[in-house]
């Protein structure tokens, strides 16, 4: 039961946050079934697909009533053509990230954020809101593992729930990680099933 309500908050929230980026770009946005697993931390750069791919995150703390990390993870390619759209630059005009390149994906990281949270809030009951971004550019497996840090750990294992998500005619694709703190878990599982 533990594991169904968390996967359900994790459909509701990823369904928030898909609207918001189609909305944002114009397109529809698919997305997978919500994933939820426990990860050890040596697991961590599984959670990437290809490790060594390079990679654009969007971090969060999640705060409020709950604490965790929230990442919205993007292909390199995937992140410079979303960048040319919303800037209303043709495709491929973007090869590095220069400030304004990163000020948009610190944006669409902040949209989807707040979809996301706004998704569990009314799921749950609980006041989540998303911290300031914070941009990363590394490899995949780095990503992953740097929006992870601090996460209080469950038994040694972190508590991931994640979709990948797709939108049509364009290459932009990526997914949503959040790592929920043990306390924040708990209380999210508790206030759902008071709720339901």
């Amino acid at each position: 039961m533990r594991l169904d309500i968390l996967r359900e908050a994790g459909n509701i929230g990823a369904a928030h946050a898909a609207t918001a980026l189609g909305q944002l770009i114009e397109s529809t946005v698919m997305i997978d079934v919500t994933a939820v697993e426990e990860v050890a931390p040596e697991a961590l750069p599984g959670l990437a697909a290809a490790p060594d791919e390079l990679a654009v995150g969007v971090t969060f703390h999640v705060v409020g009533d709950a604490g965790g990390r929230l990442l919205l993870w993007l292909p390199r390619a995937a992140a410079l053509e979303m960048v040319d759209l919303l800037t209303r630059r043709p495709a491929g005009s973007t090869r590095v990230l220069n400030e304004l390149g990163q000020s948009t994906l610190k944006e669409v990281g902040n949209i989807m954020a707040s979809a996301y949270l706004t998704g569990l809030c009314d799921f749950s009951g609980l006041l989540l809101m998303p911290s300031v971004p914070s941009l990363l550019f590394d490899r995949s497996a780095a990503v992953v593992e740097t929006a992870a840090e601090g996460v209080e750990r469950r038994e040694g294992g972190l508590l991931c729930v994640a979709n990948r998500f797709e939108a049509r005619g364009c290459g932009i694709r990526g997914r949503v990680v959040v790592f929920f703190d043990r306390g924040g878990e708990d209380l999210l599982v508790e206030n759902a099933s008071g709720a339901s």
